[in-house]
């Protein structure tokens, strides 16, 4: 909002430049006077409406091929980190000096009122005459005239009065005020105090001109010498003295400018029209849709993906698309740059049939990253970033149906040499990729540097396609977990060959798999675990978090027993640290069946291990006594996170901790 008033003013300042500008070059000289007033109005005038009129631009273009995609997003509140905003700064500094001005501008008004309201009127021929006792200089304000008779020759004062009464009669207070009130608000521009003064002094002009056509000029000319040795005038008022003397005297016998002359005013409309083709004209881009279109991210119910292009006529399009479903999407603090690129944006999203909600904001000074929106078909709310993998049915040669993979987001599908793993098996390359039917996939996960390296070492520098298929080898290891699991892999080691993947959407499905067809290790809680352990005896709610090492790491902690990769398991029954990297990130879990004083312990655990000050608020408890709402705050040192979250059932487990860069991290896991 602010970015907006202040671009506002800078194109208002431009505006008025270009008028002046031309009358300074051109309009000065001539002696048109009452169409050089009209100019300079009109330039107040556009200076104000034109920077506000936008024109919009529409670019017709080609929709996308129609996306079939898998892709599994969880729901991420991100951590805003609190920093200056500039902007808001200077918009703090331009309100209080624009206040200052016009608290002037009005005590200048009041000084003029005062004068006028305390002296008694005569009237005549609808002008106000004001004979007044104190030694006061004849000015004009609207229909008003305030004069001391006892100052002036008789014959003097016959010729200031019909000066005065020029003034009144074609209402020149209001460009004074006009002149006066852009002055304070374009305090900044020092044009804007010399195209006051331009006014003041082309006013003059007007009334010096008309009131010595009937009279001597010379006279005129002595009387206007006479008063020239005073300066008692109030502010905001025409009056007869005005210190340019000798340009008022110059003017008064300079020969007529010709009306051919009139052309010159003419010459600032293709300024004004270079200015509007320049600052206020949006690009806007429209899709041409070939055919019926289903853009989904996922399988869900209804979705939509925020861009940097995103106009806000699309924005106010999804609102009412997300509306007729039940969902309030609402998008607050729009901001856009001067090319229509989306810069800042806060979304909150409120599914009134699950009482699902969510919140994310995003600021970018050169256009927000993707954001995709998503409630899926079972309820789940999924905001945030998210990469989208289409598949498209070709036909071969043979006329065989085959399939390849197409990316609109993510560069890496467009590298020839992704990893490429499908039912936890290494490719050598995407044949077997691009030759699987979509009706045999069940999802495919794509993953970017630097998480892709982080997770699977070199290999995974040019990405990873993760692909599960419905006929995934039923002898690799699973297990299953609730979603409050951490499961960690080893970023150490790119040639390590056991790998953990996460499916499902409450309960997740881990399957372990090591690629060489031998067991790894299992160790539960620092316990070596026989060969013949079947993972699934595990109850779901028994695990807190898995770690998977490999190559040296594995070795390096459990010798040769770790050949085959390691699978760490770490229960609710032992304190949990998650270990990433040479930087220790933890991590503490916050359930819905917790207790008040169990929260208050939580904190204190979080404040020793970390630093970090918790505090809960805004907590409500259904019936089972499970906890539905809630608030939680984080700080430490300059950095502050909070996220609201509401379920009638009970809201999902939520991971507070710090990350691997000690950033702040309240989510749902």
């Amino acid at each position: 909002m602010i970015e907006d008033i202040l671009f506002y003013l800078f194109k208002s300042s431009v505006l008025l430049l270009i008028f002046y500008g031309t009358y300074q070059l051109l309009l000065k000289k001539e002696t048109f006077f009452n169409l050089n007033r009209k100019f300079l109005l009109g330039g107040l005038i556009v200076a104000a409406i034109f920077p506000a009129i936008y024109f919009t631009k529409t670019v017709f273009i080609e929709a996308p091929p129609l996306p079939i995609t898998s892709q599994e997003t969880n729901l991420t509140l991100v951590a805003v980190q609190e920093s200056f905003d500039w902007w808001e700064i200077a918009g703090m500094v331009y309100l209080c000096i624009t206040s200052f001005f016009l608290l002037r501008f009005g005590l200048q008004l009041f000084s003029v009122l005062r004068i006028i309201i305390s002296e008694n009127a005569k009237k005549e021929k609808g002008i106000y005459f004001i004979d007044t006792s104190k030694n006061q200089l004849p000015f004009s304000f609207f229909n008003y005239i305030v004069y001391n008779s006892d100052k002036h020759h008789p014959g003097d004062l016959k010729l200031i009065l019909e000066h005065e009464k020029v003034h009144t009669r074609q209402f020149h207070s209001m460009d004074i005020l006009m002149a006066n009130l852009a002055q304070c608000l374009l305090w900044f521009n020092p044009f804007a105090w010399f195209y006051k003064r331009s006014i003041e002094q082309n006013l003059e002009f007007i009334a010096d001109r008309e009131a010595a056509a009937g009279y001597p000029l010379k006279d005129y000319q002595h009387a206007l010498v006479k008063v020239s040795v005073a300066d008692l005038k109030p502010a905001l008022t025409n009056h007869f003295y005005q210190s340019f003397i000798k340009k008022r005297i110059l003017m008064l016998n300079k020969r007529h400018s010709g009306n051919v002359k009139f052309w010159k005013s003419s010459l600032v409309l293709p300024l004004i029209f270079t200015f509007m083709l320049t600052f206020n004209v949006k690009t806007e881009a429209r899709i041409l849709q070939q055919q019926p279109s289903e853009t989904s991210v996922a399988s869900g119910a209804i979705s939509a993906r925020i861009t940097k292009k995103t106009t806000k006529s699309e924005l106010q399009e999804f609102e009412k698309d997300f509306a007729s479903h039940g969902v309030k999407l609402k998008f607050d603090h729009v901001k856009y740059s001067s090319a229509g690129t989306l810069t800042g944006v806060d979304i909150s999203v409120k599914d009134n049939n699950t009482v699902n909600k969510g919140s994310l904001s995003r600021r970018n000074p050169d256009g927000i990253k993707p954001i995709d929106i998503l409630i899926a078909e079972n309820g789940e709310l999924s905001l945030g970033s998210a990469k989208t993998v289409e598949i498209e049915e070709t036909k071969a040669t043979s006329g065989k149906k085959k399939y390849r993979i197409i990316d609109h987001a993510s560069p890496i599908l467009q590298d020839d040499k992704p990893m490429v793993i499908i039912d936890g098996i290494p490719q050598k390359d995407r044949s077997e990729l691009e030759s699987l039917s979509p009706s045999k996939i069940i999802n495919i996960t794509v993953l970017e540097n630097p998480k892709a390296t982080a997770l699977y070492g070199a290999r995974g520098r040019n990405g990873v396609i993760i692909v599960r298929t419905k006929s995934e080898d039923k002898k690799a290891p699973k297990i299953k977990i609730r979603r409050n699991v951490t499961i960690s892999d080893s970023a150490e080691n790119p040639n390590g060959d056991i790998y953990a993947y996460e499916y499902g959407k409450n309960d997740q499905e881990i399957i372990l798999g090591n690629h060489k067809g031998e067991k790894p290790l299992i160790i539960i809680d620092g316990e070596v675990k026989e060969k013949d352990f079947d993972l699934n005896q595990m109850e779901p709610e028994e695990i807190a978090a898995i770690n998977v090492l490999k190559g040296n790491q594995a070795t390096e902690k459990y010798g040769e027993k770790g050949e085959n990769g390691v699978i760490e398991i770490n229960t609710k029954s032992s304190n949990y640290k998650l270990k990433s990297g040479k930087t220790d990130a933890i991590a503490f879990r916050l359930t819905k069946t917790l207790s008040d004083n169990e929260l208050e312990g939580l904190k204190a655990r979080i404040q020793q291990s970390t630093g970090m000050e918790v505090s809960f608020s805004g907590i409500k408890r259904n019936s089972k006594n499970e906890i539905t709402n809630i608030r939680i705050s984080g700080k430490k040192d300059s950095s502050k996170a909070s996220a609201t979250w509401e379920k009638k059932d009970g809201i999902p487990p939520i991971v507070i901790g710090l990350d691997r860069n000690g950033g702040i991290q309240i989510k749902t896991e």
